[in-house]
């Protein structure tokens, strides 16, 4: 097999792991802050954190050392429009019911109100390729300080190092409890190589790309792409079936609306970014970039403003019920 057969071949598996480790898992930013909110710890807020750490471990040694051309993220100015662009993911994504890693996890369910989430993003991507974008300046990127190794960063590497083999040890010792550690590692590892091969490989970039290439303002997706995106919707299938199974819904047009309505604020805000909670915990925010951690906190905010509202609501109502006669 020719060493180009070889990278298709394990990126199809490492695509295939990083959905049956999503899926499995529960992962979901929004149920993240659900958590935190209400309440119930914060592993999973945290998970996501340190998926990025996981991420930095495998990248900066193939991207110093055997990538021929790695794919590190560029960095870009953290100015208003990636706040905003964030806020906006996040609240899209509470409309929504889920992020851009839950998001194929309900499809895969059988959540039918997910799909019309995948149409809306490709139509928020489209309203800024043809509106949206045209008001703003074009965004400049910048390389990542991660490029080359400086002594900074060979210290950030080791100290990344030393805490993954804490955590090896200490997930070792607690396994199978901590799922959501196990999860998250895997994620971060098979993602971030993923990453190094070939740049943005999700399919919320995927969709940017080929809307960009629709509105003919950009180049065409790659081939791979496709690819790697039927190789993660199949391991989101087998997760799904470890750990729930298939249960389909009725679809509502209420379902349909939410999944339309936050899957458009969740694509236009991924934007203005760019990107969404996948490419921010996988491939930005491991690359140490400025506008990754203002975008990130922005999403935080906007999914924190969107829960509240209805969590004080239901607290309201829950009292109302027990103040209630029998």
């Amino acid at each position: 097999m020719p060493p180009g057969a070889l990278i298709i071949a394990l990126s199809i598996g490492l695509a295939a792991l990083v959905g049956f480790a999503a899926a499995y898992g529960g992962i979901c930013a929004v149920r993240a802050m659900q958590d935190l909110l209400e309440g119930r710890g914060g592993t999973l807020f945290l998970g996501f954190l340190k998926c990025s750490a996981w991420v930095v471990t495998v990248t900066l040694p193939l991207a110093w050392t055997v990538a021929p051309e790695p794919h590190l993220a560029f960095g870009y100015r953290p100015d208003w429009p990636v706040a905003v662009g964030g806020f906006l993911f996040g609240i899209g994504a509470v409309i929504n019911g889920g992020c851009a890693f839950s998001t194929l996890t309900h499809l895969a369910m059988g959540n039918m109100g997910a799909g019309f989430a995948l149409l809306g993003l490709g139509l928020g991507f489209a309203m800024h390729e043809l509106w949206i974008g045209l008001l703003l300046p074009v965004p400049l990127p910048r390389p990542s300080p991660l490029v080359q190794p400086e002594p900074w960063s060979l210290a950030l590497l080791a100290a990344v190092w030393t805490w993954a083999a804490w955590e090896v040890m200490r997930l070792w010792r607690r396994a199978p409890e901590d799922r959501i550690g196990r999860v998250m590692a895997a994620i971060g590892l098979a993602g971030g190589v993923l990453y190094v091969l070939h740049g943005p490989w999700m399919y919320t970039a995927a969709l940017a790309q080929g809307t960009a290439w629709a509105a003919r303002v950009g180049p065409a997706p790659t081939a791979l792409a496709p690819v790697l995106f039927l190789a993660l919707l199949a391991g989101v299938i087998f997760g799904v079936g470890a750990r729930d199974g298939f249960r389909p819904r009725q679809l509502t047009w209420m379902a349909a609306m939410r999944g339309l309505g936050g899957g458009i604020l969740m694509g236009a805000g991924a934007a203005l970014v760019p990107g969404g909670n996948d490419a921010l915990v996988l491939h930005a925010l491991p690359g140490l970039l400025p506008h990754a951690a203002l975008a990130y906190a922005a999403m935080v905010a906007g999914i924190s403003c969107a829960l509240l509202p209805s969590q004080a609501l239901h607290r309201t109502l829950h009292r109302t019920r027990r103040r209630q006669p029998s």
